[in-house]
């Protein structure tokens, strides 16, 4: 029981600890889109003149709804790193990521997005080895990035306080921050979030990991766009259970139960029969897998670790895993997205599964592609 309990604790603080992807080119690894008009990187567009407090840089700026705020905290960035390039060259890949995968691509007016870095002058974090440490007012640094050392109530009062969360809303609750190390080794990362209790002045979600290790774009995906905005659970089948049987009761099943009817971790299923109100909890799947939508077919056995009693919508997603099942959310976590995006932005009652349809009419090729796409074809 104490090794179940860990489990599940440890899988609603972290993603895949390696989600990641090894394409480069982005047209190879995004669906095809409407093109939008690049109107959001305006900031004072549609929205009242902000305070931008000194050394925050305003990425994008919302012009629907009340503004989702993402948080880009930089940490390890000497003056030197700053002046040689090194925070422009973060920032490019922050712009080029953070929203180049459908649903987000074509609902970027939705967010707010700044950027702030720490004052550091200390060793670079690149070359840690062996027992040595170094640690910063947000996090302790070793050879390798463990969640214990991650200083989250510190980064969370950081992001609010250096960026224009505070004037504009008064809370950290729907802040999410992306925390990014000044390194290139290869650090890991996850997505730290409570979906059960939530603790005042902390953001709703924290995704840490190295800015430079090359497989950033997963983070931005799996972590912070699937599991931190999204409440998506992970979908791959790990080691620990290997051959095991989701368990029931309230430490399993039941839990995620408690968890689907407020609408999180909907994206995997504990039965096959879309008819199955008490077990299929998501309708909106058991509705799409009626109408074959995209070609959608029937469950596949293995999520949340476990390979058995517990399914997925696809044998491919980026809740599988960016390295090895490709950059792309299926229609199931696309719709569960898209309705937690309305939420966060306080569009909800503007919100219907038609707005979901005539969205993701383009997306039709791009899903019967992938839905018959093998898992070792990938």
């Amino acid at each position: 029981m104490k090794k179940l309990i860990f489990t599940l604790a440890f899988s609603l603080m972290c993603g895949n600890l390696f989600a990641s992807c090894t394409k480069d080119k982005d047209d190879d690894i995004i669906p095809p889109a409407e093109e939008q008009p690049d109107d959001n990187n305006k900031p004072d567009e549609g929205k009242p003149d902000l305070i931008i407090p000194e050394g925050c840089t305003v990425i994008n700026r919302a012009t629907d709804g009340t503004g989702i705020d993402i948080v880009v905290v930089g940490d390890g960035f000497t003056d030197q790193d700053v002046a040689d390039g090194k925070w422009n060259a973060a920032m490019d890949s922050v712009r080029k990521y953070i929203f180049f995968m459908e649903p987000y691509k074509s609902y970027k007016q939705l967010f707010n997005v700044y950027a702030i870095h720490t004052a550091y002058e200390g060793k670079d974090l690149s070359c840690l080895s062996g027992d040595e440490t170094v640690e910063t007012k947000m996090c302790k640094y070793t050879s390798f990035l463990m969640p214990h050392n991650v200083k989250l109530d510190n980064i969370s009062k950081f992001a609010y306080e250096n960026t224009p969360v505070k004037e504009d809303k008064g809370t950290a609750d729907n802040m999410f921050v992306m925390f990014i190390i000044n390194s290139k080794a290869m650090g890991g990362g996850w997505c730290s979030m409570d979906l059960v209790n939530y603790r005042p002045g902390r953001a709703a979600a924290v995704v840490p990991f190295n800015i430079f290790w090359r497989t950033i774009y997963g983070m931005f995906a799996h972590e912070l766009m699937g599991h931190g905005i999204g409440h998506l659970c992970d979908e791959y089948i790990g080691n620990t259970h290997l051959g095991e049987t989701f368990p029931e009761g309230n430490m399993g099943t039941e839990y995620y139960f408690r968890l689907q009817e407020k609408g999180d971790f909907v994206n995997v299923t504990f039965s096959t029969d879309p008819d199955d109100t008490t077990r299929f909890k998501n309708r909106v799947w058991a509705e799409m897998l009626k109408n074959s939508y995209h070609g959608l077919k029937a469950p596949v056995e293995g999520a949340v670790t476990y390979p058995k009693g517990v399914w997925r919508a696809t044998t491919n997603s980026i809740m599988v895993g960016a390295t090895t099942s490709g950059c792309y959310f299926n229609p199931v976590q696309r719709e569960a997205i898209i309705r937690r995006l309305y939420k966060l932005s306080g569009k909800e009652k503007e919100y219907s599964l038609d707005v979901f349809y005539e969205y993701d009419k383009r997306n039709e090729d791009w899903d019967k592609d992938w839905i018959n796409k093998p898992y070792d074809k990938i």
